[in-house]
């Protein structure tokens, strides 16, 4: 869900061009620059996703766990960055979207799990 309506649906409309691609800037870069949009970073939507949703399901009492679900998602956000093919703001509504979107994901698995019923 993160990375379609991330990739499919925002990306196409924003047309931001990636760093890579901006002569002025010169990054680094470590990936291959693709053709796509810049906003929002699909791996930080698809990984703040994952992560949050498998808070809930693990539990947010869990403190090690939790943080090592955000450190791993942190660092692959910002990996898109240290690569140069996103701008920090990218990555920040990336993971934005995908926090979102996993808790919403979250709450229709409760729902549903709630109302089965399990013999």
């Amino acid at each position: 869900m993160a990375d379609r309506l991330s990739s499919g649906f925002i990306k196409p409309l924003i047309k931001r061009e990636r760093p890579c691609h901006v002569i002025a800037l010169s990054p680094r870069v470590l990936d291959p620059c693709h053709e796509t949009g810049s906003m929002p970073s699909s791996h930080a939507a698809n990984h703040f996703a994952i992560a949050i949703f498998f808070i809930g399901i693990f539990g947010m009492h869990k403190k090690t766990l939790t943080a090592l679900w955000l450190l791993w998602a942190t660092s692959i956000a910002y990996s898109r960055v240290y690569c140069g093919v996103h701008y920090p703001t990218d990555v920040l509504v990336g993971g934005a979207l995908g926090a979102l979107l996993g808790f919403i994901c979250l709450k229709l698995y409760r729902f549903t799990n709630s109302k089965m019923q399990w013999n």
